[in-house]
């Protein structure tokens, strides 16, 4: 199996043109094409448990 293309994605105009990027060269390549999205959560953010 091929090594698949990986962008990572945050939402800004510089992530989406390296998508972009890996998208082309993932169809010109005939490869898999990987996009990651990191979230850091707000200061204060607490996690919900169920009780």
């Amino acid at each position: 199996m091929q090594q698949p293309i990986v962008a990572g994605v945050d939402g800004t105009s510089d992530s989406l043109i390296a998508a972009g990027w890996a998208a082309g060269e993932a169809r010109r390549l005939g490869a898999p094409l990987l996009l990651l999205h990191g979230y850091v959560p707000p200061v204060g953010y607490r996690r919900c448990t169920p009780s």
